[in-house]
């Protein structure tokens, strides 16, 4: 949280390999952990109270063989967003490397923050969670991709909210030189109840970023301009990681590249 101006802020970081987000103090020094986290999932639960339906992908193992569903383990958080109060955390929505099928890795997850501007107090937000981004997936041009081998399969990788409605980039599946970033109003994904999202208020579109090349990160810029960071779908050696402006959130809007990452740490 914080404007880019700012000689220091609060953030919130998320490793794909635990159940929760950490609270981080960024400056110009560096990252400094603050030991305060924010729980997600609990290790072993059934998932009570989650909006929606899970749908379940029929991921597969090397054997061609469907996994049952296990029981809740890490969130797998791969996107953050922040919108006014409210903080956005999106699962990979993919199966494992193994074939596996992680439900707490299908997830959708908001908070509100103790301020616009710090994610400290003494209350403990109120964690609210949904199944619906996976319905998303589902009513999009990527919908045959569900539930494919990790690499093939939806994999997301940033999310950004603009005007009221989430963005899911997604650094697989990939097209012909394209990638792909699907949406859905915000009020739609965590509406009450266990219905399934509507299919009509899905929609979906694709960004030349260049052959085998996946979303990576995304986040908002002023005027409702996406900041793309894109890289390998895979592992791809060939491909470089480089930052995309895209003017708005539509099939064919005008990007513009900004930088070649020379080097990079993203997982």
């Amino acid at each position: 949280l914080g404007k880019a101006v700012d000689a220091s802020r609060e953030c919130i970081v998320i490793n794909d390999e635990e159940r929760f987000g950490e609270i981080v103090n960024l400056t110009k020094d560096g990252i400094t952990a603050t030991g305060k986290t924010i729980e997600f999932v609990n290790k072993g639960e059934a998932g009570k109270g989650v909006l929606g339906q899970a749908q379940d992908p029929n991921c597969k193992d090397e054997g061609g063989v469907v996994a049952k569903p296990s029981k809740f383990d890490e969130l797998d958080g791969e996107g953050i967003a922040v919108a006014g109060e409210m903080v956005y955390v999106a699962s990979s929505h993919s199966c494992t490397g193994g074939g596996k099928y992680k439900p707490s890795s299908f997830l959708l997850v908001r908070f509100k923050a103790n301020s616009p501007t710090s994610f400290r107090g003494a209350a403990t937000p109120v964690i609210e969670r949904s199944w619906r981004l996976a319905d998303v997936l589902l009513g999009s041009n990527v919908k045959e991709a569900y539930g494919k081998p990790k690499g093939a399969g939806t994999n997301i990788e940033g999310i950004a909210i603009i005007n009221d409605r989430l963005y899911a980039g997604l650094r697989t599946p990939t097209g012909s030189g394209h990638a792909f970033i699907v949406s859905a109003p915000v009020e739609n994904l965590f509406a009450a109840g266990t219905d399934r999202l509507k299919p009509g208020v899905v929609e979906s579109f694709t960004v030349d970023l260049g052959a085998n090349t996946g979303i990576r990160d995304l986040a908002v810029l002023n005027n409702n301009r996406l900041l793309i960071l894109a890289g390998p779908a895979v592992e791809q050696a060939d491909v470089e990681y480089k930052l995309w402006l895209l003017e708005e959130p539509a099939d064919g809007a005008e990007k513009k590249l900004l930088a070649t990452v020379t080097t990079s740490t993203t997982g």
